[in-house]
């Protein structure tokens, strides 16, 4: 069993609603631009290309350029992406689902 299964259905729901702010556009990937942006909304709002860059190298484990939803849930294992008290974590700068927003 990953550790996908293990979450509770309240924590998959959060992750799926975080990975759904994060794709702008609502294609099922998030680019670097929605990358970056999700950075800015964190509080950098001086994240440059290369800082989302990095990070997309990080998740993008396919290395299409674009982040799919298995690749997001993925990182769950690998300590980039958690899920812990209504919080989703990336690269350990959280992410509130009230501070994203889809307006």
């Amino acid at each position: 069993m990953g550790k996908w299964d293990s979450l509770s259905g309240d924590q998959q729901d959060q992750i799926a609603q975080a990975f759904e702010i994060c794709d702008q556009d609502h294609n099922g990937f998030i680019d670097i631009h929605e990358l970056k942006e999700v950075l800015v909304a964190l509080g950098q709002k001086n994240a440059t290309d290369q800082q989302a860059k990095e990070l997309m190298k990080q998740i993008d484990s396919d290395g299409n350029g674009l982040i799919d939803f298995d690749e997001f849930k993925e990182q769950i294992g690998h300590g980039k992406l958690v899920i812990n008290y209504g919080f989703v974590y990336i690269s350990r700068k959280k992410i509130t689902l009230r501070t994203l927003s889809k307006d």
